[in-house]
């Protein structure tokens, strides 16, 4: 059963840490002939800066992250 819900405790501040991490990982693959393009250097700096302060500037009533869970396995979209 699928199950979409907003990050409330630690656990899911982890989970979320760690599916931002394989983002920016895949992006890394994904975009590596322009890996030398200083918006995109900057993008994955920042980024990097976001998931080591989750929740930071995503927390309610500002903003949210959501957590989708399939059989209690966080999934990637």
């Amino acid at each position: 059963m699928l199950k979409i819900y907003p990050v409330k405790t630690d656990e899911d501040i982890e989970i979320a840490k760690r599916l931002f991490i394989e983002y920016v990982e895949f992006l890394k693959v994904v975009l590596y002939e322009y890996s030398d393009v200083p918006w995109l250097i900057q993008y994955y700096q920042d980024f990097q800066e976001e998931t080591d302060h989750l929740p930071a500037r995503y927390r309610q009533p500002e903003g949210i992250i959501l957590i989708a869970k399939y059989d209690d396995r966080p999934r990637r979209s």
